[in-house]
């Protein structure tokens, strides 16, 4: 066992760089076409490779890879190709100290790439197994309907995910046997319009409304984002406010200012070309 190990570790931190240098954040089908063919290569010489459509539809093809043996088990090993990092802040696989680091390292290519190592191993070993597939998805971050592949795999003996878990509270790995479950609820708020000049009390604020949604999900611990495994990093809104005399912009920012003080929000290169037009009403 440990021959074997060592022998997928030697492959790892190649194929790894390989796989982390291709930026493939969720929908973006270029970037999924070259990590589905990196991962093709990497591939034991005798898996069968087949293409299948996505869960998510518009998305890159999955990717499956077949070996079949003489044995009588299946096994199924389970992975996704696609990052919740954008291609803006894509970062390639570098060295830090004994750590690699890089877009996507442990969510998940550096999983992907011991599954095929694992596959490279079990190549060797057909009597112990009738088939081992390993499924590599490129919606996983971003799904919003049942995996597709379901009924396909649903007899398999055994599914081994090759995501990355957590070091136990002794510093000890081990195996994760269960995982969190994931919900979304999507919150469409209306409110009642008002005039902000005259009537501004008459009116609801939809915007409040979502925040309070926000605050109220995000007190449970399960903060909500652009997307689902995502924290929301950008928010924006337009910011309204009546003030006597024509330095309502300055007021707008000095309380702007205040929320950054407090600790509530933080200034994103607010400066006063971001000030609004102040105009005189009647």
């Amino acid at each position: 066992m440990e021959q074997v190990a060592a022998e997928i570790a030697r492959h790892a931190e190649r194929e790894l760089e390989a796989l982390v240098s291709v930026s493939s954040p969720s929908g973006d089908v270029p970037g999924a076409e070259e990590a589905v063919s990196l991962c093709a290569a990497f591939a034991p010489a005798g898996a069968e490779l087949e293409r299948v459509p996505c869960s998510t539809k518009g998305y890159a093809p999955d990717l499956i890879l077949r070996l079949t043996g003489t044995g009588s088990a299946r096994l199924l090993l389970i992975g996704h190709l696609d990052t919740v990092v954008s291609n803006e802040s894509h970062r390639p696989l570098e060295r830090t100290g004994d750590r690699l680091v890089g877009s996507g390292t442990v969510d998940m290519k550096g999983g992907v790439v011991l599954a095929i190592g694992v596959m490279r191993a079990l190549e060797q070993l057909p009597e112990r197994f009738a088939e081992v597939s390993l499924l590599l998805v490129n919606d996983e971050e971003w799904r919003t309907e049942g995996l597709a592949h379901a009924e396909r795999f649903a007899s398999v003996d055994a599914c081994l995910c090759f995501e990355a878990g957590q070091l136990a509270p002794t510093g000890e790995e081990g195996v994760v046997v269960k995982r969190k479950a994931a919900g979304t609820l999507r919150v469409h708020a209306t409110g009642r319009s008002a005039h902000s000049g005259s009537a501004p009390d008459r009116g609801a604020n939809a915007l409040l409304g979502l925040a309070a949604a926000a605050q109220a999900v995000a007190a449970a611990h399960a903060p909500g984002g652009q997307r689902e495994h995502l924290v929301a990093q950008v928010a924006p809104a337009a910011l309204g406010q009546r003030a006597l005399g024509l330095d309502v912009g300055a007021v707008l920012v000095e309380l702007f200012d205040e929320l950054v003080d407090a600790g509530r929000a933080r200034r994103l290169g607010l400066d006063d070309r971001h000030a609004p037009a102040a105009r005189s009403t009647p």
